[in-house]
């Protein structure tokens, strides 16, 4: 079976702009900034930024986990920062995403997430 040009190209595109969200996140600058001094289209920016967090929210299939779970804070992650709020929430922020969970939410799910934002973050 033959190879999907469609899907190659996607995927190069996506993993572009996924090293262009990290950089822009690591350089410290504000997204007009940052999209200013690489000449890049900002709606263009916020499209692709859009996307990959859609497809990482995607990929967060609970169907899909494992039923192997792996306490978080042995998670290899070491820059994500949690906090409880006072709304009995727990919330993830790691490379500019802050997810907010119930307060149950199980290890496996927590994991999931970790290792998505790794690959988006």
């Amino acid at each position: 079976m033959g190879v999907n040009i469609d899907e190659c190209t996607q995927t190069v595109r996506a993993q572009k702009w996924t090293d262009i969200l990290r950089d822009r996140q690591s350089s410290g600058q504000s997204n007009i900034a940052y999209c200013a001094e690489h000449g890049i289209n900002i709606k263009t920016f916020y499209y692709w930024q859009t996307k990959l967090r859609r497809q990482a929210v995607g990929m967060l299939n609970v169907s899909s986990l494992s039923k192997k779970c792996t306490p978080v804070e042995n998670h290899p992650i070491a820059s994500v920062s949690f906090s409880r709020n006072s709304g009995s929430e727990i919330t993830v922020r790691k490379g500019g995403f802050t997810v907010e969970l119930p307060h149950d939410t199980s290890p496996a799910i927590l994991e999931k997430l970790l290792t998505v934002l790794s690959k988006v973050c």
